[in-house]
């Protein structure tokens, strides 16, 4: 399948070849440990897995009945026990894919209901897997889950991250990423890199490196606005482009759109690897625009993207490949705040779906996207036929020429993240 997993609580190592392994002691944490072979490349195989996670559902008696095609109405309740548990107290899924930005945070404050909802559902047994298009690396997002957010280590099974994905994508020998992406010519060392400033901050000259805190891999060169040079374009964040691991260059957005297009219109162009296939992000309640902005602007003037995170099945097939978590037993719910992407990615892999409505679409539902100005309570602020309506309109809004509207339309959707 391309990428498998094995999961421990004390290491991490990523599998870059079949023969080298590098593993970092890091005691009380569950991380991922990644293979990547490249005898067999992902995107020519990665159906054969999501075609096997999906047969997966038809085999388990607990799971809905539903088929997308035959969806009706989307379910609306108002905590996320109504989804979890049957009307006996046992158990509809057993394992969830949850995203973490609108859901988990605002991100600047954890959300108090949603650390309570972590909580119950692992004391419930549930399996909870961090599914972010977040360009973090895996390491880098759950340290910062735990010491920001007060997210508890023992919750959380493993985290996959867009970000993650495109660095042992970035480490594969040239040739097979070349054969991967079908390019007419290898990817090449020298990426216009487009990043973060404040969001990521740039490392001092003498700040300790370590291999989970790389985004790029060392033999790669940043460009800074010599776009000229580069060989391809790597997205990660929205304020600059890095020139140097110790560097970013700012720029302003629009800036950083012209600069972008400008290189997809080159004829010898390279295409882009984007890192973060969001449009925007809460930041505190206001929304930020991300990386596949940045995608989008790219396709726009020719050139030619890779996005590395959801809706895209490479991600789940990353999370959901392993033979741990392929296991029939487990009946799984994609959790979070995109149509877009977390619910789209869901349907796409024939997994149920739950969308929490107070994330980036908030003000659509009239919710709080920010930690600060939330109250305690569940309920939706309008009646379920508006909200219904709000659910088609928005919907109908990610539609793509003849693509089912279905596709983003969730199971079930609750207000908030909480129990």
């Amino acid at each position: 399948i391309g990428i498998g997993q094995m999961f421990e609580r004390k290491s991490i190592g990523f599998v870059v070849s079949t023969t080298k392994c590098l593993v970092v002691e890091r005691p009380l944490s569950i991380l991922n440990i990644w293979g990547f072979s490249s005898a067999i490349p992902l995107w020519k195989h990665h159906n054969h897995s999501v075609e096997r996670i999906a047969n997966r559902r038809h085999n388990c008696s607990m799971q809905s009945n539903l088929t997308h095609s035959s969806k009706p109405e989307v379910e609306l309740l108002t905590r996320i026990r109504d989804v979890m548990l049957n009307q006996d107290g046992s158990l509809r899924y057993n394992a969830i894919l949850l995203d973490q930005f609108g859901v988990l945070h605002d991100g600047q404050t954890a959300f108090p209901a949603a650390l309570d909802c972590m909580s119950q559902l692992h004391q419930l047994g549930v399996l909870i897997v961090i599914l972010s298009n977040s360009s973090r690396r895996g390491t880098q997002t759950l340290r910062k889950l735990c010491s920001t957010f007060n997210c508890n280590p023992d919750w959380i099974h493993s985290v996959i991250t867009s970000g993650e994905i495109a660095f042992q994508t970035l480490s594969e020998d040239q040739r097979s990423t070349q054969e991967k992406f079908s390019l007419k010519r290898p990817l090449g060392k020298k990426v216009l890199h487009a990043d973060w400033t404040t969001r990521r901050r740039s490392r001092k000259a003498n700040d300790e490196i370590s291999p989970d805190s790389l985004s790029v891999p060392p033999d790669y060169q940043s460009v800074g606005l010599d776009a000229e040079s580069a060989d391809f374009v790597l997205a990660h964040g929205t304020e600059g482009f890095r020139e140097s691991e110790e560097n970013v260059l700012a720029c302003r957005f629009e800036e950083m759109i012209d600069i972008i297009r400008h290189y997809a219109m080159r004829e010898s162009s390279g295409p882009m690897l984007c890192a973060n296939p969001d449009l925007v992000t809460v930041d505190g309640g206001v929304l930020r625009p991300m990386p596949g902005q940045l995608a989008q602007a790219f396709e726009q003037a020719g050139g030619r993207v890779f996005r590395l995170g959801k809706p895209d099945p490479i991600i789940y097939t990353a999370a959901l490949g392993s033979t741990e978590l392929s296991n029939p037993n487990l009946r799984w719910l994609a959790i979070g705040d995109s149509l877009q992407h977390d619910i789209a990615g869901g349907n796409g892999v024939d997994i149920d779906t739950l969308f929490i409505a107070g994330g980036i679409l908030s003000e659509d539902f009239g919710l709080e996207a920010s930690a600060a100005l939330r109250v305690d309570k569940n309920d939706w602020p309008m009646s379920a036929s508006k909200v219904h309506s709000k659910l088609l309109e928005a919907a109908s809004a990610e539609q793509l020429g003849d693509s089912d509207m279905k596709m983003f339309l969730p199971r079930f959707a609750i207000p908030y993240f909480s129990w």
